[in-house]
């Protein structure tokens, strides 16, 4: 497995808010990219808990490290680089459930991360549920590979550009006496508004995975899913820490969760933690 990353965080927290953030990780992407280009920057109270724990990792002084890197996640920054670091030091800490966490919530911040998808996988072969996915159809796949190519903040980002990109072409085509140009305007505002109705529908997509957060992984060793919210109900089947579920409903400290199948039961919600 590869180890931790080392990178340079900054010490601005992300709201819940959902509208905010949208407008927030806009404008924390375009601050990120400024700040790169500048070699020399005060570190941050955030940085030097991220190196004390990469060196505490690197000790071998696992528990340590993850104390460290919680309190960066605690403190309200979510990074992708923080979270994979994360998830390998929960995995050498022999706590798998909540190395699959970790690596999820990096995965979700860095989809194309060749190394988070690599970690992932290997830990995922160590489970004890061995839950095949259903596979969908090629255009399906490859519909979801694209939705899936790019983080929220990412698809945030293109959606504006494209637009403002279209709002500019309209206001050519309004100002153009050319008809040549006004023709290549509107050939080249179709594909631009094209492209905002697919990348608007997966940044809906995005957000609405954002507020429900039904996926989560069990944590503890062992759960017994029931036919209903409570201890008296008949055991369904039981599952095993790391595995991935959906959550359908909560109620009175149950979840309702569902895995690929369909195969459906009510765990105790303390015995999972959403992504």
């Amino acid at each position: 497995m590869e180890t931790t990353k080392t990178v340079h965080l900054y010490s601005i927290p992300l709201r819940k808010n959902i509208v905010s953030l949208l407008f927030i990780n806009t404008l924390f992407t375009f601050v990120t990219i400024l700040i790169s280009l500048n070699s020399t920057y005060a570190e941050t109270a955030a940085t030097r808990l991220f190196n004390k724990a990469n060196q505490l990792y690197e000790e071998g002084k696992y528990e340590e490290a993850i104390v460290e890197y919680e309190r960066i996640t605690g403190s309200g920054i979510e990074n992708g680089y923080v979270y994979y670091n994360l998830g390998n030091a929960y995995f050498n800490n022999k706590q798998l459930g909540r190395a699959i966490l970790s690596f999820e919530r990096a995965r979700r911040l860095l989809p194309r991360d060749e190394d988070i998808k690599a970690n992932l996988e290997h830990v995922k072969l160590l489970t004890v549920d061995k839950i095949e996915t259903p596979k969908p159809g090629w255009i399906a796949q490859l519909i979801i590979g694209l939705h899936n190519l790019f983080s929220l903040v990412e698809v945030t980002v293109i959606v504006w550009i494209l637009y403002i990109t279209l709002c500019l072409m309209i206001v050519l085509f309004i100002l153009s006496q050319s008809p040549r140009m006004r023709s290549t305007l509107l050939h080249t505002g179709a594909v631009a508004l094209a492209l905002l109705i697919l990348t608007g529908g997966s940044l809906f997509f995005k957000v609405r995975a954002a507020e429900s957060t039904e996926i989560a992984v069990v944590m503890a060793p062992k759960v017994d899913a029931r036919s209903g919210p409570g201890d008296e109900y008949t055991k369904m089947f039981t599952l095993h820490e790391g595995t991935k579920v959906k959550i359908r409903q909560s109620r009175e400290g149950w979840h309702l969760i569902s895995i690929p199948g369909g195969t459906g039961g009510w765990i105790e919600a303390e015995t999972v933690e959403r992504i």
